[in-house]
């Protein structure tokens, strides 16, 4: 089954091997591993990046973590149990470890991106409520002209200070 999730979902993203989380990507590394491994799995997650001892691998994946209630957790898995152990010495687990740093430095950059577009709109929507103010505030001073409350000269100091705040 092939679920598809917005980028701007995710939480956070680690590379995981057997019952040790290998990298952390941004939650807490014990939530993670609870999400993962269950409860104990929250004192393996607590140790994200220790030392991994076994020299046989039985999974090996990335767990996503997602703002989704529906589907809070995606598993790629590159290597499972069923596919039987795999030594960390053997070319495969190197070809596979590497793909997955490649696919965890795509998601970096996805992330990044996705922070710098949601800033962008932030900006835009600051910017457009900043020109809208103006606009509104143009029209009073012209009105404020039309009906004598000030002069030519006072309405385009006022203008201009108004222009200048864009």
């Amino acid at each position: 089954l092939i679920v598809i999730h917005d980028f701007a979902e995710i939480i956070s993203y680690e590379i995981f091997q057997n019952d040790t989380l290998i990298s952390s990507g941004g939650v807490g590394s014990a939530i993670v591993g609870g999400l993962l491994f269950g409860g104990v799995g929250a004192i393996v997650g607590s140790n994200t990046g220790s030392k991994i001892t076994s020299n046989l691998v039985n999974f090996l994946g990335i767990i996503i973590v997602l703002n989704n209630i529906k589907s809070p957790i995606e598993n790629v898995l590159y290597w499972d149990q069923w596919c039987g152990a795999l030594k960390t010495s053997d070319l495969k687990y190197k070809n596979l470890y590497d793909d997955i740093e490649k696919d965890k430095a795509i998601l970096d950059n996805i992330c990044t991106n996705v922070e710098t577009t949601r800033k962008l709109v932030v900006d835009q929507k600051n910017l457009e409520s900043s020109l809208n103010n103006s606009i509104e505030k143009l029209g009073v001073i012209k009105q404020m002209l039309e009906n004598g409350l000030i002069n030519q000269t006072e309405f385009e100091n006022k203008k201009k200070e108004n222009l200048d705040k864009i």
